[in-house]
């Protein structure tokens, strides 16, 4: 059974990590220049709720997704990851947060989860 609430900060922090991971694995394994085709299925978000867990952040009541799955794939160079991950972040994001009627996701909520990511300050 789906879940009810949807958290507006999780998927920056998992794609963000998954991203980060995949990036430091394909320095590992290439000599070169290495490109990454990246895929996300979200499944069950029919009739969730947008929200903040943590409750740090304000998040208007009755933001519920109308659709139940979300498919986004994208093709990155592995070399621009890490300088451009709240750009590539903000971007593969931005179509799943307007299935909740979210008029659109914030850069800055981005930019500020991906720097706590990053400093691994939960």
């Amino acid at each position: 059974m789906p879940g009810k609430k949807f958290d507006v900060t999780l998927p920056v922090w998992r794609i963000g990590e998954t991203l980060l991971q995949a990036e430091a694995l394909a320095k590992i394994l290439c000599d070169g220049p290495a490109s990454l085709v990246f895929n996300v299925r979200w499944v069950g978000l029919q009739g969730r709720e947008l929200t903040n867990v943590e409750n740090r952040r304000y998040i208007r009541s009755a933001q519920i997704a109308k659709e139940d799955t979300f498919e986004r794939s994208v093709t990155l160079d592995v070399s621009t990851i890490s300088d451009q991950l709240p750009e590539i972040l903000y971007e593969f994001l931005r179509p799943l947060y307007s299935l909740f009627s979210f008029n659109e996701l914030s850069k800055a909520l981005v930019d500020e989860e991906t720097t706590r990511l990053r400093s691994s300050r939960f």
